[in-house]
């Protein structure tokens, strides 16, 4: 395999980690929290933008191909 594709796939996995990051840590207190805090929202906002980011990375990577 070439060096694009095991990056995408590496990639693939820390956004795997971090939606699991989020989905089991401050979303399900934000769930049960009668008056959620802003630091929650705050968390996970800056999980989603990081997620972000490496999914533009991905498509880079896509994009780009073996033409690296």
């Amino acid at each position: 395999m070439s060096l694009p594709i095991n990056i995408m796939q590496g990639l693939a996995l820390i956004m795997a980690l971090l939606f699991a990051s989020i989905y089991f840590g401050p979303f399900q207190s934000l769930r049960r929290a009668i008056r959620p805090q802003p630091s929650q929202f705050d968390k996970v906002r800056k999980r989603v933008i990081l997620m972000v980011a490496i999914g533009v990375l991905i498509v880079f990577c896509a994009a780009t191909g073996g033409n690296v």
